[in-house]
């Protein structure tokens, strides 16, 4: 390669992705070598925290046999069987029968029960196949400690089993360990089973319990009776289970070297993705880039006019003409890119600026109206009465004031409920309960934000336009809820005047803004909520002269910000 072609970006990709193709290599060598080695560490801490657990319950299983041996053995009924004679044993022995039923509940796995005196008499007997068993001769043996029996099969079930010998010691003897005599259980080999079956074995692994003649007693493979060959012997660990029994973990060089081969297998072909990725990018690179970059250096200078630097150019190959190219229509772009954002940022204020005053219109319109009610009712009771309903109405009314005036234009469906509550209470006492109101919340959407001063003035516009003429008085009934996800709900029905199809027809073309209605009560209301809601917002009203009218508003039970931003409620007094 020339010395011109040196500072080339094609040579500087070939030597990038040479590189690149280095560090894989000994990337993959290197995790190689850490999987292997981590692999086989964490497969020896598994071996041997699953050989301590198993032989903790091994020694817990001894235990606990050994205990309910012992409480059998050394009870009054069944010790004093020693020391009987034939008789007392004939008459004692449906006490030791039922000692010996106990113990069956005690531990399933026991299938027969042995007594024998110090010349290996047999004294006492409970199970099954007592007769058969003793025909195999091994069962009468003299042992002066607590021993375990090779396996062997029952006589007619053919179950595995093992037997436990017991030396049976004389407890008020002055010689030390003074043996009396003998008791053999013969136990099946399931309880072996479900303890071997217990832990998470180690992946490719078995556990296998023997005895000491090297017969297999249990398997966490539900293997049969049988000796372990040579090959199993090369490939095993070995742990102390019981006195005579052995515990042996074989066959997890298998599952290591599986673990290993499928590990290796998924790294590399990791790697080798990752290298056919690295040559594809340095081909598309070439193509896309090296080979076409003088054709759009041309095309950009024909193109561009008044020339500006905008970034420094440092290298004069194709790259570094591209990157003149490019300032010069950045700043054409950038140019015409700051006048359209000035236009739409005019825009933006003009529509913003002609929605604050609507809101600001709309919301004075409101607490006002409603404050000339609030405070004739007052003034009414103060003549009249001069008693406590006055201190509670002028406290509803502080209430409703304080949540009035705050800048907010949003807040919960809670606190509109409780506002509108408030109004409620002071209708009650200047109707003297002639007008009741009903409002109900579901308690699930009482943290939904919602746009202020909605409920209260329909329900007013129900009571001064529907129910204040009506004699004999009426009812108001609201509630807020969520018939869908995502939706809210605002019903208010009254059972009062009503109106007429004329007049229902009016309103409702006035709230379709298709004429102009100087209204502080539901056109008011309706034009708020589309300022705010836009199109995510319903208002249906339904009214039947002489019987009542409904109005239904649904709307999202989130507020969009549409940059309206806080409408003080109140301009300034009156």
């Amino acid at each position: 390669m020339s010395a011109g072609m040196k500072k080339t970006t094609f040579r500087k990709l070939v030597l990038v992705g040479g590189l690149v193709f280095f560090v894989l290599l000994g990337a993959f060598m290197l995790t190689s070598y850490s999987i292997r080695r981590t692999v086989q560490e964490n497969m020896e801490r598994a071996k041997q925290s699953l050989m301590e657990q198993m032989e903790g319950k091994f020694e817990d299983y001894q235990h606990n046999t050994i205990q309910i041996v012992s409480s059998m053995v050394y009870s009054p009924t069944v010790y004093s069987c020693f020391s009987q004679s034939s008789v007392e044993r004939v008459i004692a022995n449906e006490d030791v029968s039922m000692v010996f039923s106990n113990t069956f509940l005690l531990d399933n796995t026991i299938a027969d029960i042995f007594l024998y005196d110090e010349n290996m008499e047999r004294i006492a007997s409970a199970g099954k196949e007592i007769e058969e068993l003793e025909d195999y001769g091994f069962l009468k043996q003299w042992k002066e400690q607590i021993t375990y029996s090779a396996l062997f099969a029952m006589p007619e079930t053919k179950t595995p089993s093992y037997a436990l010998f017991f030396p049976v010691f004389k407890l008020e003897s002055e010689r030390y360990a003074e043996q009396i005599g003998m008791c053999v259980l013969v136990f099946n080999t399931q309880k072996l089973m479900e303890i071997l079956s217990e832990p998470e074995i180690v992946s490719g692994g078995e556990l296998v319990l023997i005895d000491d003649k090297e017969q297999i007693l249990a398997s966490s493979a539900d293997r049969e009776a049988g000796y372990l060959n040579q090959e199993e012997e090369s490939k095993e660990t070995r742990a102390l289970a019981i006195d005579g029994w052995t515990l042996v973990l074989q066959g997890t060089k298998a599952g290591l070297s599986q673990e290993l081969s499928t590990n290796t297998y998924f790294i590399a072909a990791a790697y080798l993705l990752a290298s056919v990725l690295v040559l594809w990018l340095l081909i598309i690179c070439y193509r896309s880039l090296v080979r076409p970059i003088q054709e759009m250096d041309h095309f950009v200078q024909q193109v561009s006019f008044n020339p500006q630097l905008r970034i420094e150019v440092k290298d004069k190959n194709e790259i570094g003409k591209v990157e003149q190219g490019l300032n010069q229509m950045l700043d054409s772009i950038a140019q015409k890119n700051a006048e359209i954002q000035e236009i739409k940022e005019w825009a933006y204020q003009a529509e913003l600026a002609k929605k604050q005053l609507q809101i600001l219109v709309y919301r004075n319109q409101i607490h006002p109206h409603f404050l000339y009610n609030t405070l004739d009712c007052i003034r009414a009771m103060a003549i009249l009465n001069d008693q406590k309903p006055i201190a509670e109405i002028t406290l509803a009314l502080s209430r409703m004031f304080r949540f009035a005036v705050k800048e907010e234009n949003v807040v919960t469906v809670e606190d509109e409920v409780n506002y509108t509550r408030e109004y409620a209470r002071i209708i009650d006492y200047r109707f003297n309960g002639k007008i009741e109101i009903q409002i109900q919340m579901e308690d699930t959407i009482a943290n939904k934000p919602m746009i202020k001063l909605i409920l209260q003035p329909i329900i007013e516009n129900a009571v001064f336009h529907g129910l204040e003429r009506k004699v004999g008085g009426g009812k108001v009934e609201a509630s807020v809820c969520m018939p869908d996800e995502g939706r809210l709900r605002l019903e208010v029905a009254d059972n009062g005047c009503g109106m007429s199809e004329k007049m229902l027809e009016t309103l409702r073309r006035s709230l379709a803004g298709e004429q102009k209605e100087d209204s502080i009560g539901l056109p008011n209301i309706c034009h708020r909520l589309k300022l705010f809601y836009g199109e995510e917002m319903s208002f249906s009203i339904d009214s039947t002269e002489n019987k009542g009218t409904r109005v239904v508003i649904d709307i999202a039970d989130k507020v969009e910000d549409r940059g309206i931003g806080h409408v003080s409620d109140f301009s300034g007094g009156r």
